[in-house]
């Protein structure tokens, strides 16, 4: 007895560990159930993918309409790296509805209602037309004043330019038309 029992560990060790289990989820829930779930839904257009933690990635989002839970132009989220994992397979440039989840590190995954915008139409019907994001934050006093500088010094370098120009080599000519500046 002794003796099977170790082959069937010999065995099990030898060609169990080899099994691959791929991602397997519940069928979703309806939309209204899954929004009221969910801490964060929106649409919007992947900007890039990163690399986040050993086996994840992580998704930044040009937001389009939100629906809860955000109020930015921008936002990221995680999921797994490949579908085996649960993983959604973003790709830059392609618009999507996105429930998230999470306080603060939102992470979606496949088992969620997240989906390409174009197979959503279940989902739009349920969640209506929402919120427009909000637009990107105004450059600051700062930035705007630093431009204004910068064109008032290329005006009077052209000032300076012209002078230097029209006054040819006549030096008397040049200093007199300085002092009138």
């Amino acid at each position: 007895m002794v003796k099977v029992s170790s082959l069937l560990l010999v065995v099990y060790l030898a060609f169990g560990l080899n099994v691959a289990f791929a991602c397997n989820c519940v069928p979703p829930r309806p939309p209204a159930a899954a929004i009221k779930s969910a801490d964060v839904v929106f649409s919007g257009t992947v900007t890039d993918i990163s690399v986040s933690g050993s086996f994840g990635k992580k998704v930044t989002f040009d937001v389009a309409k939100t629906w809860k839970g955000i109020n930015s132009p921008t936002i990221s989220v995680t999921t797994q790296a490949n579908s085996a994992a649960c993983g959604v397979g973003y790709e830059v440039g392609t618009l999507w509805l996105v429930y998230a989840y999470g306080k603060r590190n939102l992470s979606t995954n496949l088992c969620s209602r997240t989906t390409r915008l174009q197979y959503a139409g279940e989902d739009l019907k349920v969640l209506g037309i929402g919120k427009n994001a909000l637009p990107a934050p105004p450059l600051s006093n700062q930035r705007q004043s630093t431009g204004a500088w910068i064109a008032l010094g290329l005006l009077a370098g052209g000032i300076a330019l012209w002078t230097l120009i029209s006054c040819g080599s006549n030096s008397s000519q040049l200093a007199a038309n300085i002092r009138s500046l």
